[in-house]
């Protein structure tokens, strides 16, 4: 993975984390969001989040 990616799926991972403490992204953020799930690194990484804690929130993202 290269570290774009991983910056990439980072910024995805802190999005979901935000949306279980109940906070609301901004457009920006969202559009930054879309555009690390369009690389498939980021997105093929974020199927564990199905099995974890995050699940609800990941889904709601």
């Amino acid at each position: 993975m290269r570290d774009l990616d991983r910056r990439d799926l980072e910024l995805v991972l802190e999005a979901i984390a935000d949306i279980d403490h109940d906070a609301t992204p901004t457009a920006r953020r969202l559009a930054r969001v879309a555009a690390a799930l369009s690389v498939p690194a980021v997105s093929q990484c974020l199927h564990a989040t199905a099995a974890s804690e995050y699940a609800d929130a990941a889904e709601a993202l």
